[in-house]
C-alpha cells in the first residue's frame, strides 16, 4: 500500500457482546525509529454504502517511538504499559463490510488500510480527492463478534504482506498496546 510501510493497522476490537463499550483501534510502528504523526489521521469507513465514505476521523499527533504502540480506544480500554493512548471520538461501524485507514493528509496517500466483514473499494474521504480502496491482496474474511470477546489481528504482530487474507485472524486475546498473540 502506499505510503509509510513503517505504520500499520495492528489490532482493532469494534464489537463487543452487549454495547459496544470497548472498541480501539491499534497502530504499530515496526521502526526501530521514532515516526513523527504530523498530519496522519485515523479514517473510519461506512462501506455498506455505494459508494462507501468516511463517517469518523482522529487526527493522530505526537511521536510513535520505536516499535511502539499508538491506541485510539473508548475510556473503558485499558492499554499495556507504555503504550500511547488517544480517546476514539467516533462509534466504530459494525456493517458488513466497513473499514478504517491509516491516512497522509499532508501527502494524501493510504498508509495502511483494512476492509472488515469484506471488500471495501471506492471509498471517498473528507477533503481527499479521488476514491480509495481499503483493500491489500485479498479482502479479509475475518469478522469480530458481537456475542463473543474477539479482536482481529495481524498475524505475527505487525506482519504486513500486502494481503489481508493472509494478515488478518481473529482472536479471543485483545492486546490494546502490546504484541499480538
Amino acid at each position: 500500500m502506499g505510503g509509510s510501510t513503517t505504520l500499520v493497522i495492528n489490532e482493532i476490537d469494534y464489537d463487543q457482546p452487549s454495547s459496544d463499550t470497548a472498541e480501539f483501534v491499534e497502530i504499530y510502528n515496526r521502526s526501530s525509529d521514532p515516526v513523527d504523526l504530523t498530519g496522519v489521521a485515523l479514517i473510519f469507513v461506512n462501506g455498506g454504502v455505494a459508494p462507501p465514505v468516511e463517517y469518523g476521523r482522529v487526527s493522530l499527533a505526537g511521536t510513535l517511538q520505536g516499535h511502539g504502540y499508538l491506541v485510539v480506544a473508548a475510556d473503558a480500554v485499558t492499554v499495556a504499559a507504555g503504550a500511547t493512548k488517544l480517546p476514539l471520538t467516533v462509534a466504530i461501524q459494525n456493517g458488513d463490510p466497513d473499514g478504517v485507514a491509516l491516512f497522509d493528509t499532508t501527502a494524501s496517500t493510504m498508509i495502511d488500510a483494512l476492509g472488515y466483514g469484506g471488500a471495501v473499494v471506492g471509498a471517498t474521504l473528507n477533503n481527499v480527492s479521488g476514491t480509495w480502496d481499503l483493500l491489500e491482496g485479498t479482502a479479509a474474511t475475518v469478522k469480530d463478534s458481537s456475542t463473543a470477546v474477539r479482536s482481529l489481528i495481524r498475524q505475527p504482530n505487525g506482519q504486513d504482506t500486502d494481503n489481508a487474507a493472509s494478515d488478518w485472524k481473529s482472536t479471543a486475546t485483545a492486546t490494546p498496546g502490546a504484541a499480538n498473540p
